[in-house]
């Protein structure tokens, strides 16, 4: 961390913030010290009084002042699925701040739940044009493991900034975009294209069992960060 000027006059108060940031994040590089201040600020979420979400608007800019981009984390859910990720998404904070040490979910549970249910009896190659954290696609691949050799899960997630120009560059042939307007529907045939042009060239719309894209799960009951499954 880089320190800031000597105090040149007798008022001590951060007015603009900066001294307070960089302490917190000299806080922040002592493992221990961040684990012990983000358990505390967890335990502390229901009794701050606030009018309006507690996490995004106080918890959550506290925590995150701890963190750099490169801070990494290990967390195994229920299951035993062990994932490692960067603090740098919403998803990463609300699944460190998980009420569980071992979840059985990373993000949106019923989203989870659903889709697990789903994968039990798939025979073919499941395609997931969209996969935000990845959370969901390692769990479906982990429930269809083991049952069938020829299938694969293939799953795409534009780099972040991209513009829709250039999120499913090479362009997809006329026959591959057709086909996966065959398989995936008319909305999602341009990201199912790419994906299965650029990860498996060999993909035939007849083994696909399932195609998970986009969709606005947040809107389901029980479907919101934190939420029990």
């Amino acid at each position: 961390m880089t320190a800031t000027p000597a105090l040149t006059s007798n008022d001590p108060r951060d007015l603009d913030g900066k001294r307070l940031q960089n302490a917190m994040q000299t806080l922040g590089r002592d493992p221990a010290l961040r684990a012990r201040l983000i358990a505390l600020l967890r335990e502390s979420e229901d009794r701050i009084a606030f009018d309006g979400p507690v996490r995004d608007e106080v918890v959550g800019p506290i925590i995150d002042a701890l963190h750099l981009e490169s801070d990494e984390y290990e967390k195994v859910l229920a299951d035993g699925t062990r994932f490692q990720f960067l603090y740098r998404t919403k998803i990463a904070r609300d699944f460190l701040l998980s009420e569980s040490e071992h979840p059985s979910h990373v993000w949106e549970p019923q989203t989870t739940k659903l889709l697990l249910e789903l994968s039990r009896d798939l025979q073919g190659d499941v395609l997931v044009g969209g996969a935000y954290f990845g959370d969901q696609a390692v769990l479906v691949a982990r429930a269809i493991a083991g049952r069938w050799t020829e299938g694969a899960l293939l799953r795409a997630q534009p780099a972040a900034g991209a513009d829709a120009a250039t999120q499913y560059r090479p362009e997809p042939s006329d026959q591959r975009r057709r086909q996966c307007g065959r398989a995936c529907g008319a909305a999602a045939a341009n990201a199912c294209a790419w994906m299965v042009s650029t990860l498996s060239p060999t993909w035939s719309p007849r083994r696909t069992a399932a195609v998970l894209t986009p969709w606005p799960w947040t809107t389901m009951p029980g479907n919101r960060a934190g939420a029990s499954a």
